[in-house]
């Protein structure tokens, strides 16, 4: 499905972008790129909350046995129905308080228990730890919630992850129902055949956020830290098994350079007959459903809601 754009108040979105000139960051060798993330990461450290207040009670998981996952209900008991709700950051990045802030608000909104992870980073670990942490999370979740009750919802990185915990399953033949439904906005699926690197690069001219050098030349050395056995699919998402795949709904603007990888996902969501929905926005940038004041990013949110109450 492609709807046509950008509203004005996304035009207006895309100015201040520019004017901030994220993709710099991305424009300096590997190993100081990862530095100035690491030193911007020990000032940036959140606290989870505890107890309740007036409107959640808040608990904290812990998986692997050191890193933490939020977890947010409106009431004492779990709810039926749960998300995990999955942050971006090019798995560089750790769980940040607005994105907390709308997690809480989608526990508000649909009454379901939010899962929040604040799972390993690639500044320290491999990306293999990233998807052991996530399975073994999901496996605790399914402890407490009916599989076809819990929800993957992630944005970039997250979004990758919450498809990849699917493909993660079928890699180790795991014996796990998958969740009954995953959103996915801007999965950030590096793009893997030569095809899709030269039209990322294309895309670099228009995307405002993410630099398609950095994407195809330095990334993935980042994120496997040495490790050259890293399994295809924990980089290179549409390379997965998508093996009993629940409904799934992935998101791009047409003005990222991820949107370079969408005919790969077409192709491997119909190869294993799974039942998707592919939304492509024009003239948007990378995860545009975050930007909640635009209003493309308010008809995301609601499909969103559409989605959650089919579920």
């Amino acid at each position: 499905m492609s709807i046509k754009g950008p509203s004005i108040s996304s035009r207006i979105m895309l100015e201040i972008i520019k004017l901030v000139n994220i993709k710099k960051r991305q424009s300096y060798p590997p190993d100081v790129v990862v530095e100035r993330v690491r030193r911007k990461n020990e000032k940036n450290k959140v606290v989870f909350p505890t107890g309740k207040d007036k409107e959640f009670y808040y608990s904290t998981e812990i998986t692997n046995e050191k890193f933490k996952t939020l977890r947010v209900q409106k009431e004492e008991k779990p709810s039926e129905k749960a998300i995990l709700y999955i942050h971006g950051g090019g798995y560089l990045y750790p769980i940040y308080n607005r994105f907390i802030n709308d997690g809480k608000n989608i526990c508000k909104k649909s009454g379901r228990d939010i899962w929040m992870p604040d799972y390993p980073l690639c500044t320290e670990y491999c990306i293999t730890e990233v998807f052991d942490m996530a399975l073994n999370l999901y496996k605790q979740m399914i402890k407490v919630y009916d599989p076809k009750n819990i929800a993957f919802i992630g944005y970039s990185a997250g979004a990758a992850l919450a498809l990849g915990i699917g493909c993660h399953i079928n890699a180790l033949k795991e014996d796990i129902p998958m969740p009954g439904l995953i959103v996915a906005y801007s999965p950030a699926a590096l793009p893997y055949t030569e095809e899709e690197k030269k039209e990322s690069l294309e895309l670099n001219k228009v995307d405002v956020m993410i630099d398609a050098t950095f994407v195809n030349k330095n990334l993935r050395n980042i994120l496997i830290r040495g490790n050259e056995n890293v399994p295809d699919y924990m980089i290179y998402t549409t390379l997965g098994d998508f093996t009993n795949f629940p409904k799934t709904h992935i998101y791009f603007g047409t003005h990222e350079i991820l949107y370079a990888v969408r005919g790969s996902f077409e192709k491997v969501l119909q190869k294993y007959q799974i039942d998707y929905q592919m939304h492509y926005v024009e003239g948007m940038p990378h995860c545009y459903s975050m930007f909640s004041f635009v209003r493309e990013a308010k008809e995301a949110d609601k499909e969103l809601y559409e989605y959650l109450e089919n579920n």
